[in-house]
């Protein structure tokens, strides 16, 4: 079958099921699925998809991570982290020739972040709301519609009948929010690689072949604390704030301007980003101690580029800290929070990064040239655990990890558009072709 015929079966199905397809990812959003560290909830919303799958006559299997061999001692395995109770659902849909043929992975994560205060939500989080061609809820953006659109591409394949050279994987994992990753191992234990790897997270329809790396520090500022009853003299935590602030600012700075930056993120005016992401000092409760606080605590996250090592990246800050502990005589401590997360970066011209870039053209009308995401995730386990090669791609949205997360419907019925040409491309390509 020629690469038209084949599109216009895709584009045909889709169209023909549109109002299914987006049921599917509605479904999953009203189902809450949140990452809580150590432990996560997503047993309902996988036994769903799991669910799905099998009404649609494909042999979806459910299956406990932390029951897979392996995982326990491997040496990804982050401690402290509860795998029990939280299922990853995996297809396989065997290829004709899967010794000759290129084989794929479509994986997404079905965990979320917490949805935070529902005062800060126009509805619920979990209300799977539908306006103005939106759809609304936690997981909506990241990245429910995502794992819609992979499950959806099976039951396509399925009923249109089209078998593939190469084999494919679909997968929906639990635990990537927060730098987990535990999903992802077991998926690789359980269903082994792949040639190459998608992951539908949201990108707004640009495909990405690479992606920033992750450190996260929270520094703890001890002062003395108390009331002056006695005469003595405090030195309050909390007003070593704004110097410890404005010199983390400085820090962030410092790294854009030394930083190596990879030829996939030339584009970036901010390539090496970073952010503070929480501040505390004593309790903001009425019936709280009326006292000053011992110690005030900031949490950096900050982005390393692709190439950047652990060693490196952690060096470069100790370093600065020594530096502003003794610039400003405030005592500082930190600890490093979460697993370090390499970055990633595939070749340019890569043969998966044409074949996105072709097939997303094709499909949206708008040449996109492969580049950097803006953001870190766990492409770079795959890279460790033996899948050569990704893409980052998948639907236009907002409002990730904060109130009103919302993704544009349209943009995930062309997701699974675009993916269904790249998987019929890329997985009838010989291996070595």
């Amino acid at each position: 079958m020629t690469a038209h015929a084949f599109a216009e079966r895709i584009d045909a199905w889709v169209a023909q099921h549109r109002d299914r397809i987006i049921a599917l990812a509605r479904d999953l959003v009203r189902i809450p699925s949140e990452n809580h560290p150590p432990h996560g909830t997503e047993a309902e919303a996988q036994a769903f998809l799991a669910e799905a799958l099998q009404r649609a006559g494909l042999p979806a299997e459910l299956y406990d991570i932390a029951s897979v061999p392996g995982l326990e001692t491997h040496p990804l395995r982050y401690p402290g982290v509860d795998c029990r109770n939280r299922p990853n659902v995996a297809l396989r849909l065997p290829g004709r020739r899967p010794g000759s043929a290129r084989s794929l992975i479509l994986s997404g994560h079905m965990d979320t972040v917490p949805a935070g205060d529902p005062a800060q939500w126009a509805g619920s989080p979990a209300s799977g709301a539908l306006r103005e061609g939106r759809l609304y809820g936690r997981g909506a953006y990241d990245m429910k519609a995502g794992v819609a659109a992979n499950a959806a591409l099976a039951m396509m394949l399925h009923e249109l009948g089209i078998e593939l050279d190469g084999d494919l994987i679909v997968e929906s994992v639990a635990d990537e929010e927060f730098a987990g990753g535990h999903g992802t191992i077991a998926a690789r234990l359980h269903s082994g690689g792949a040639d190459a790897v998608l992951l539908p997270e949201p990108s707004n329809l640009v495909p990405y072949r690479a992606h920033r790396g992750l450190r996260i520090v929270r520094i703890t500022i001890e002062g003395k604390g108390g009331v002056t009853f006695a005469g003595d003299t405090l030195r309050p935590a909390v007003h070593d704030l704004p110097a410890l602030i404005e010199g983390l600012l400085e820090f962030g700075r410092r790294r854009n301007a030394e930083a190596v930056i990879p030829e996939a993120y030339a584009h970036n005016p901010q390539p090496a980003s970073w952010m503070i992401t929480k501040v505390r000092a004593n309790d903001w409760r009425d019936d709280a101690r009326l006292a000053v606080p011992d110690a005030a605590q900031v949490e950096l996250f900050w982005e390393a580029m692709p190439g950047e090592t652990q060693a490196a990246v952690e060096g470069q800050f100790e370093r600065w800290l020594d530096e502003f502990r003794t610039r400003t005589g405030i005592r500082a401590s930190h600890h490093y929070w979460l697993r370090w997360m390499d970055g990633y970066q595939l070749a340019a011209g890569h043969p998966l990064a044409t074949c996105a870039e072709t097939h997303t053209a094709a499909v949206t009308g708008t040449q996109q040239t492969a580049v950097g995401a803006p953001f870190p995730c766990d492409l770079f386990l795959f890279a460790r655990l033996g899948v050569p090669a990704g893409i980052i791609l998948g639907p236009a949205g907002n409002n990730a990890h904060t109130a009103n997360e919302w993704v544009d419907v349209e943009s995930l019925l062309q997701t699974v558009r675009i993916y269904a040409r790249i998987a019929c491309d890329w997985c009838q390509r010989p291996k070595d072709g």
